[in-house]
């Protein structure tokens, strides 16, 4: 009777075992499913600003290449005032001297 007793103590302890053991690996996947879709949200959002980041700067050249400074681009802008001041220049002879 003692090794029925103890066959029955055995198998009682192996299912608490057995159980234990599920109920760790059981948190034990769990809290990995967590920090794995935690990582994976903050590689998302740093793709996002990175995505944003680009877009707003990669338009930036192109107005920095409008607004280089070269010959061409320098004697175009001063046309441009000069005939801005004759107009000013016309428009104020006119009034004075009709």
């Amino acid at each position: 009777m003692t090794i029925l007793m103890w066959i029955s103590r055995w198998q009682n302890e192996m299912e608490l075992m057995i159980m234990g053991l599920q109920i760790i690996l059981f948190l034990f996947l769990t809290i990995g499913v967590f920090c794995i879709v935690r990582q994976q949200k903050k590689a998302n959002r740093c793709r996002r600003r990175l995505e944003l980041y680009l877009k707003k700067h990669m338009d930036k050249p192109k107005k920095k290449e409008e607004k280089s400074v070269s010959p061409e681009n320098v004697q175009n802008k001063n046309l441009h005032e000069d005939e801005e001041e004759n107009r000013i220049i016309s428009t104020v002879l006119q009034e004075i001297f009709p």
